[in-house]
């Protein structure tokens, strides 16, 4: 037991000590390097010393993928690289536009950034004005409160009203347990979650209100960027729903070319497998049917991908600007119980005087 954990920590360690930090910038170094004419290697060899804290080990690792003969995607895999960029780099190698690819990657880690950024600026404030609260109300209930306690323990009346004020004085408690209990059950549930094959995975989460829409709109978005820039690489249907299938990063996206695939195979076509598949959006039919018509299937599933990477934009800057007040609301009631829990005991007291 003991060396299996040791194992285990070493692995994670090591795991971190190779890990690119800081992924917009390595790919926007990595892309320049490429259009000045560095072979592939040598950028990496110049941008690792920046961006990973065990240069050594991450030198091995790379050494070795690229004598075994592997791709990008592969070598770039030992750096723990995210999937979707993984899978981008991967479409990149079959349709020659490595350059385009690495600077989109640049402008889509580049938001994700800004968006965590300003996620852990907008959960900074309220949570630490939350943790204050409940260290105050703690010292409020072990120090003031047993004193407010003493003087009304004699009336019965009043004896109700402190133990209300009391309860309410574990308001921040509450909410912080609350919030602690919803977050290990995500955890555990994704822990399960992973234990299930893809095909029922998906079949869960489909059935999970809001969630079914947001998986849908992003698998929606990856499949259609992804087949889209490999048609317009002139690569027929079948060979791209095959290549789409055929690479490991993303296992959802796998799962969706492979069931695209089939029906495309036993004759059926794209629009039909578009309408009739629960995991891809429905709005999508109206641009596949009018690409098929023109013979521009490819622009317009690109021009569909750029409205969905827009949309999901907006929905995650919504998101990050509701939860500010929505922890705001929380901390105002916490004050609120706090007045009430002071003012309760002696507002009764009053009356009986």
């Amino acid at each position: 037991m003991t060396a299996n954990v040791r194992q285990h920590f070493l692995k994670w360690r090591q795991k971190r000590q190779t890990t690119i930090q800081s992924v917009p910038t390595f790919f926007r170094k990595l892309q320049e390097l490429l259009a000045e004419g560095y072979p592939f290697h040598d950028a990496l060899s110049l941008l690792l010393p920046y961006h990973v804290k065990d240069v050594q080990l991450a030198q091995r690792r790379v050494e070795a993928a690229l004598r075994d003969g592997l791709g990008v995607a592969e070598v770039l895999q030992q750096l723990h690289l995210p999937s979707v960029a993984l899978v981008s780099l991967t479409i990149a190698e079959k349709d020659g536009q490595m350059l385009r690819v690495l600077q989109q990657l640049t402008l889509q880690f580049d938001m994700r950034e800004k968006l965590a950024r300003k996620l852990k600026q907008t959960l900074l404030y309220p949570i630490v004005l939350l943790v204050f609260l409940i260290g105050m109300f703690f010292i409020f209930r072990t120090v003031f409160f047993p004193k407010i306690v003493r003087i009304v323990e004699s009336r019965d009346d009043v004896n109700n009203s402190v133990s209300l004020a009391k309860k309410l004085l574990y308001m921040p408690d509450i909410l912080l347990i609350s919030m602690t209990v919803i977050i290990v059950f995500l955890l555990l549930f994704r822990l399960w979650l992973r234990t299930k094959s893809i095909a029922r995975q998906l079949q869960i989460q489909k059935r999970i209100p809001f969630w079914h829409h947001i998986l849908a709109t992003s698998l929606t978005r990856q499949l259609t960027h992804h087949l889209g820039h490999l048609l317009h690489a002139g690569i027929s249907l079948q060979d791209s729903l095959i290549l789409l299938k055929q690479q490991h990063y993303h296992h959802y996206l796998q799962y969706l070319a492979q069931e695209l695939q089939l029906g495309v195979r036993e004759g059926d076509s794209i629009t039909q497998m578009v309408m009739t598949n629960p995991y891809i959006l429905p709005q999508l039919e109206v641009f596949v049917t009018h690409g098929e018509h023109h013979g521009l299937l490819s622009k317009e599933l690109l021009l569909y991908s750029s409205l969905l990477d827009e949309q999901i934009t907006r929905w995650l800057e919504r998101s990050i600007a509701l939860v500010q007040p929505v922890l705001f609301m929380l901390v105002a009631l916490c004050i609120i119980a706090a007045y009430i829990s002071l003012l309760l005991p002696i507002y009764n007291m009053m009356t009986i005087y």
